[in-house]
């Protein structure tokens, strides 16, 4: 999904809600982020992050922080991703129609682990 996210109503309520009339929040485009989105005949995809006041819920904004703060306390970060999924034998069409439910899945990892694909 290249737009929308999950964000703590806790953590952003005081800056949007009903309260404030969900305004707009001023974006800094980050230019080395550009990419192609593939299925979209060439047109670019950009990130960006919130600046000024909504840089306080911005995701981006409090890393740059945590990361700050564990400088000056003379740590350095270091961090990955860890990607989890399921490959199921299902194709689409029936996935879909068993509402991806009791989906079989592909026996590819070693039998220790059982027929679940992920990491662990």
């Amino acid at each position: 999904m290249l737009r929308g996210k999950y964000m703590s109503r806790d953590d952003n309520a005081t800056y949007t809600g009903w309260h404030t009339g969900y305004p707009d929040a001023p974006v800094r485009i980050l230019p080395g982020s550009c990419r192609d989105i593939p299925w979209e005949d060439g047109i670019p995809l950009f990130l960006g992050e919130f600046t000024e006041a909504a840089e306080n819920i911005c995701p981006h904004g409090i890393l740059r922080r945590v990361l700050d703060k564990a400088r000056t306390m003379g740590f350095e970060v270091l961090a990955g991703f860890e990607y989890e999924f399921f490959i199921f034998e299902d194709p689409p069409h029936t996935a879909r129609q068993k509402h991806y439910r009791d989906l079989i899945p592909r026996g590819c990892c070693p039998a220790s682990r059982g027929p679940r694909c992920r990491s662990g």
